[in-house]
C-alpha cells in the first residue's frame, strides 16, 4: 500500500510566497492535504546556494527519533537541523578514520585521513564475497576497536542507501535516469559518493561540530537520523522521487563497506555542512524531567567559583 502524506509541495503560488531567511519571493510552502491550506511556516527556499533555508514538520518515523542527555532520552522532535554550502576545511591529512579487519576479524589495520580514504577507495580490487570488502570505521581507534576506544572521530557522518527488491525498497535504484539523477544531487552535497556492493549509494556528509565521545551515541544517531530526514525531503522536492536512508549508518559505531568502484571518485571540496540545533530546547527537557532546579543550582555554584 503506497503511504499517504499529511504534507505535499505548493508550486502554484511559490513566486509569491517571502523567504523568512532571505526575504525574496522565492519560497515553495507546504500544502496540509489534511485542511487544503498551506501552511507557510514549512517549505524550502529555491535559492538553495545564496540562501539554502528550508523548515520541515517532523515526521512520525517513530523510535529510532530521540537523542540521549547524561544517560536521559528526549524526543528528536527538539532536533532541529539545517545545511548550507561551504568550503571544505577541515584537514585532508588528519587520521579520522580506521581500517578494520573484513569479517569476522575486528582489529584495526591502519588509520587513514579522508584524502587517503578516497586513494583507498579508487584502488580497492574486486573481491569474490562481500566479507572482504574494505572496512572502515569513522574515527581513530588502535589495537581494539569497540567505540569506548574511538578517538577524534571527527565531524563526518557515513550515509547508506540500500537496494532491497524483496521489501520494496529503493527500487528507483534500478532506473538508471532516477539513479542517475539523485546521485548527482548527492554528489553536489557530499563529500564523495559510492557504490554499494547491492546496487545502493553510499558516502560521507560533513557535519558541524560531530565530534561525540561513545557515552553520547544516542545523541549521534538521533541527530544523524534528522540529517538523513532532511535529505530525503529535500530530494523528493527536487525530483518526486522517495528515497529511504539506512538509520542503522548513523550509530556512532557502525561499519562503511566499500566495494570495488567502477568509475573514480573525488573529494567535493565545496560540498554542503549540515548544522544542528539541540541548546535552545535544554531548558524544556530539564523542566520536563524536574531537573530544572539541580540545573540552576549548579550553575550558581559555578558562577561562585568563578568569582
Amino acid at each position: 500500500m503506497r503511504k499517504t502524506y499529511r504534507y505535499t509541495f505548493n508550486y502554484s503560488n511559490k513566486k509569491d510566497i517571502v523567504c523568512p531567511n532571505c526575504k525574496q519571493k522565492t519560497f515553495t510552502p507546504l500544502l496540509d492535504l489534511r485542511t487544503f491550506q498551506i501552511d507557510a511556516r514549512f517549505g524550502l527556499c529555491n535559492r538553495r546556494e545564496k540562501c539554502g533555508y528550508s523548515n520541515f514538520p517532523k515526521s512520525n518515523r517513530a523510535s529510532e527519533r530521540y537523542f540521549n542527555k547524561q544517560q536521559t532520552t528526549l524526543p528528536a522532535d527538539n532536533i532541529k537541523v539545517w545545511a548550507r554550502r561551504e568550503p571544505f576545511t577541515e584537514n585532508l591529512l588528519e587520521p579520522r578514520f580506521t581500517q578494520i579487519e573484513p569479517y569476522p576479524g575486528c582489529k584495526a589495520i591502519q588509520r587513514l585521513s579522508i584524502q587517503q580514504l578516497v586513494t583507498l577507495i579508487n584502488h580497492f580490487p574486486e573481491v569474490p564475497d562481500k566479507r572482504l570488502q574494505l572496512n572502515i570505521l569513522k574515527g581513530k581507534y588502535h589495537s581494539r576497536t569497540e567505540g569506548a576506544f574511538c578517538e577524534n572521530p571527527g565531524n563526518y557522518l557515513f550515509f547508506d542507501i540500500d537496494l532491497n527488491t524483496e521489501k520494496q525498497k529503493n527500487l528507483w535504484l534500478l532506473r538508471p535516469s532516477e539513479r542517475n539523477k539523485v546521485r548527482e544531487i548527492l554528489e553536489e552535497d557530499a563529500l564523495f559518493v559510492c557504490d554499494t556492493w547491492g546496487g545502493g549509494l553510499c558516502g560521507l556528509l560533513w557535519v558541524n561540530d560531530f565530534n561525540f565521545s561513545n557515552d553520547q551515541k544516542q545523541t549521534h544517531k538521533a541527530i544523524a537520523t534528522e540529517i538523513y530526514h532532511l535529505i530525503e525531503d529535500y530530494v523528493e522536492f527536487l525530483t518526486c522521487i522517495k528515497i529511504n536512508f539506512d538509520l542503522m549508518q548513523g550509530t556512532f559505531r557502525q561499519v562503511r563497506y566499500f566495494c570495488k568502484q567502477k568509475n573514480k571518485i573525488s573529494l567535493n571540496m565545496l560540498p554542503t555542512k549540515f548544522y544542528y540545533d539541540i541548546g535552545v530546547y535544554i531548558e524544556d527537557f530539564y523542566a520536563d524531567m524536574n531537573l530544572l532546579a539541580a540545573k540552576e543550582k549548579y550553575e550558581l555554584e559555578l558562577k561562585s567559583r568563578k568569582k
